[in-house]
């Protein structure tokens, strides 16, 4: 488990967002006309939360982003391809036992076979799937057509 943990930190670090957003706070209005205009960042938003306080979200304009001394894309998009891989392999491990996949997701696979029927193989160990709750089954399940994600 402390594997899976660390290798999910360092994916994080290698394919870390260089235009990540950032909330600032400024204390009097010369702080804030400063953030305002200061030529390297774009203020996405901002709330006048007291009299003597604003906060401002912030975040870098492109041409003046840097990457973390951290980040590798090519590394961070291998790990996610291998994943996908990795679960692909499952994937046919249902059909394998006579079972039916009703859904996937990057590390996980819901599928319906028969009460005392196999099972895909599961574990605890970095790569293997493992049952959320091991004494619950699923009597009904529901969800959208497709999932997809903007952005």
């Amino acid at each position: 488990m402390i594997a899976k943990l660390l290798a999910n930190s360092l994916w994080g670090k290698l394919a870390q967002r260089v235009c990540g957003t950032e909330v600032r706070y400024a204390k009097t209005p010369s702080e804030f006309h400063q953030l305002f205009e200061d030529p390297t960042t774009e203020m996405l938003d901002f709330d006048h939360v007291s009299e003597h306080l604003d906060r401002c979200v912030v975040q870098k304009k492109a041409e003046f982003a840097r990457a973390p001394n951290t980040n590798c894309i090519p590394v961070a998009a291998f790990v996610t391809s291998y994943a996908r891989l990795h679960l692909y392999e499952y994937m046919k491990k249902v059909h394998q036992i006579g079972a039916r996949l009703l859904y996937c997701d990057t590390d996980s696979l819901i599928y319906v076979g028969k009460v005392h029927g196999p099972r895909v193989p599961e574990g605890e160990s970095l790569g293997k799937m493992k049952r959320e709750i091991p004494s619950r089954r699923i009597l009904e399940f529901v969800a959208r057509r497709h999932k997809y994600r903007d952005g």
